[in-house]
């Protein structure tokens, strides 16, 4: 018994390098062949209801104008976000990079000001 478990495991571990193998060796051939069967597998699912409960909210013409050009200040991002949430949004993804520091805190403000207060500043 033991036996034969251990031929069909090394059978299927060797099958699996060996597939694994050619995926890597000839990708174009295995991505046509996946893409047709993804193609195959959700023509045989069939089509699925739909929900209305998603929204995209967009930076379209009429943000920009009421907030200014991009990059917007981080502060009025977040409180966009906060609405969000405040209009029940149980989640939001943001599609945009936060590359660098942002400038415009008044964190980064008063962390590198060039002026001191007196008194306050030592």
């Amino acid at each position: 018994m033991k036996k034969k478990l251990f031929t069909h495991f090394f059978a299927s571990l060797a099958t699996a390098f060996v597939i694994i193998a050619l995926y890597i060796s000839i990708p174009a051939s295995f991505q046509s062949l996946d893409d047709r069967l993804r193609d195959f597998l959700f023509k045989y699912r069939g089509p699925i209801a739909t929900s209305e409960k998603i929204v995209i909210a967009d930076i379209d013409e009429a943000s920009l104008k009421a907030l200014g050009q991009w990059p917007w200040n981080r502060k009025d991002i977040a409180i966009i976000i906060a609405n969000l949430s405040e209009l029940g949004a149980s989640v939001i993804g943001l599609d945009m990079v936060f590359a660098e520091e942002d400038q415009k805190s008044d964190a980064y403000i008063i962390n590198n000001r060039k002026w001191k207060v007196q008194g306050i500043d030592e």
